[in-house]
């Protein structure tokens, strides 16, 4: 590799570097209250709910809680397990059970990025080949296509999304580990083990109420610490809500220009262009099942 190359590997090695130390500078506030003693366990775990709360109520805030909150869990157990478990014999197995969730979380990412390459090219040959076989004039045929595809662009968006949030989700997680484990080595510098302990259990508990949280939002299972299946939910919600937003912001577009007035309250037209997508693909669904019905009659 030439000299830039490295200068580029190190610069973005460096700032994974800070980008972490921040985190684990922003964990370590966070949990000081609880550590020092100022603040009780369960008036500790109560901010940790309200701020879950608070967050949950953003956009893509249930997915950012259960991967913060499910990274935590497992950086947090895998801390105690080593040191609070007799011999340490709870630590190995949350080692393995945090190095499978890890290499399963990289296989599902190469899986979606290959299925979305997949269905991608699969929907411009069908619509180039349809164009072939249907084709009546150029002006026509042009625009057909453009029509399917762009039809087939909105298809894959929820596909799109599922990938972009399990892309996400092995950055924040890959980050959070690393901030953990600047957290929990800069212990060697603390001699009281029940700080050091209770720093731990701090970081455990904001990770706990962070998933239950997450999990509560789409009325998940809040007792499992899985997080390997939630961008399916969450792809096809979102992708949904962009689909709804861009709708509207076209519409809004065409009328100012037009030199009309529009709406101050946009976010109204946005449920009403969502309840008709979600009429619209009822219909479609019903649609289908009367035509299963009639081949099976």
């Amino acid at each position: 590799p030439s000299v830039q190359d490295m200068m580029n590997l190190l610069g973005g090695d460096l700032k994974l570097r800070k980008r972490q130390v921040e985190i684990a500078q922003n964990l370590l506030q966070r949990t000081e209250a609880f550590v020092s003693g100022t603040q009780t366990k369960e008036e500790f775990r109560t901010s940790c709910t309200l701020e879950a709360q608070e967050i949950g109520e953003s956009p893509f805030g249930p997915n950012f809680l259960r991967t913060i909150g499910s990274t935590l869990v497992l950086e947090a157990k895998l801390h105690l397990g080593f040191r609070r478990s007799l011999l340490g014999v709870k630590g190995p197995f949350v080692w393995v059970h945090r190095k499978y969730k890890s290499v399963f979380a990289t296989f599902d990412t190469v899986r979606k990025t290959l299925k979305v390459i997949k269905l991608g090219a699969t929907g411009v040959y069908n619509s180039s080949k349809d164009d072939d076989n249907t084709k009546q004039s150029s002006s026509f045929s042009s625009e057909a296509t453009g029509e399917k595809i762009a039809q087939n662009m909105k298809n894959l968006l929820p596909e799109i999304m599922e990938l972009t949030f399990a892309y996400n989700n092995q950055d924040i997680s890959s980050a959070l580990k690393g901030a953990c484990w600047r957290l929990f080595a800069d212990e060697i510098n603390t001699t009281d083990k029940k700080q050091r302990m209770k720093k731990a259990e701090a970081i455990l508990i904001l990770g706990q109420e962070f998933l239950t949280e997450g999990n509560a939002i789409d009325g998940t299972d809040t007792s499992s610490n899985n997080n390997d299946s939630t961008t399916c939910k969450d792809g096809k919600v979102e992708a949904q809500d962009i689909i709804a937003r861009a709708n509207v912001a076209f519409k809004l577009s065409t009328m100012k220009a037009s030199g009309q007035d529009t709406p101050d309250n946009s976010e109204h037209l946005i449920n009403k262009e969502k309840m008709r997508a979600k009429r619209e693909e009822d219909g479609k669904i019903r649609n289908e099942q009367r035509q299963k019905a009639r081949r099976s009659a």
